[in-house]
């Protein structure tokens, strides 16, 4: 997966995060409630269940069936909420999960651990936000336009919005000992590798950097 490289005289802390798609730090409130569903096909990896009246299977992916959103209202429901996977959804034990901050933008520069427990003791917040995969209507370049494409054919299915509840960030940083030169948080999920061309990039990572200290 290419990411942004930081610069080496900048400072670096990485976090390993339970999912590239479910924040470590919390996770999703229940939005609607939801109606039976009927058993459906299966895709590699995803563990939820894929109703066909509510999903179509694209290879490891799952889209979320546009028409299926009409009774839900303005936030989706988990079970409707569409799967964006690179190679696999990772199974967790909550009892031994552990939550891993490292990199020379901590003080001391050790790793620092903190259980699951330990983050649902810290304060939570909640908030509501829309999740789009940034690929979603990428069809619609070959049907509208003619214009071939790579990748997951989504049509409008990739995108959903929910209520999140968990810690915030600066929070878990702070508790961490970040430093205040630390300029760039890489998250990286818990997924398998992924591998493609007989090149494997590793795990899900996507950089993210701050015009401000983190703590603030």
């Amino acid at each position: 997966m290419p990411y942004s490289p930081v610069p080496a005289r900048r400072s670096l802390l990485k976090l390993l995060a339970a999912s590239p798609a479910v924040s470590a730090l919390g996770g999703l409130a229940a939005a609607a409630p939801a109606r039976a569903a009927t058993a459906g096909p299966t895709a590699p990896g995803i563990v939820k269940a894929l109703p066909a009246e509510h999903f179509t299977v694209r290879g490891t992916n799952a889209e979320a069936r546009f028409d299926a959103f009409a009774d839900t209202g303005y936030l989706t429901p988990a079970d409707r909420f569409f799967v964006r996977n690179h190679t696999s959804t990772p199974v967790l034990d909550a009892r031994d999960w552990r939550l891993t901050l490292w990199g020379d933008g901590l003080h001391g520069r050790r790793p620092v651990h903190f259980t699951y427990g330990q983050l649902r003791d810290l304060p939570s917040v909640t908030r509501t936000a829309l999740i789009e995969c940034a690929g979603n209507g990428r069809s619609f370049y070959t049907s509208q336009q003619g214009e071939a494409v790579t990748s997951t054919a989504w049509t409008l299915g990739a995108v959903g919005a929910a209520r999140w509840r968990g810690v915030r960030l600066a929070d878990v940083l702070r508790r961490a000992g970040i430093a205040r030169d630390a300029v760039a948080v890489q998250p990286r999920g818990l997924d398998d590798p992924y591998v493609s061309g007989g090149v494997d990039h590793g795990r899900v990572r996507r950089p993210c950097r701050s015009p401000r200290p983190w703590t603030t």
